[in-house]
């Protein structure tokens, strides 16, 4: 049995919240044709991202397998 306590429920809603941000433009950026260079941007620094996650994650791995030599 699955229980969502108060907490959970308000991380999941930030967390999804924080996902529908990433399209979201104002409206000054979309009337002065600012909208598609601020989506490319953002599109750069969430592959940057995970990128850095994934090396990370890897270096991570190779530690521990070293710390068991």
């Amino acid at each position: 049995m699955l229980t969502i306590t108060c907490n959970d429920n308000i991380r999941v809603k930030l967390f999804e919240s924080r996902i529908k941000n990433l399209n979201n433009l104002a409206p000054a950026d979309v009337y002065f044709n600012r909208g598609a260079k601020i989506l490319k941007q953002r599109e750069e620094i969430k592959h940057k991202t995970i990128l850095q996650r994934r090396i990370n994650h890897l270096l991570q791995i190779q530690n521990q397998s070293l710390s068991f030599v």
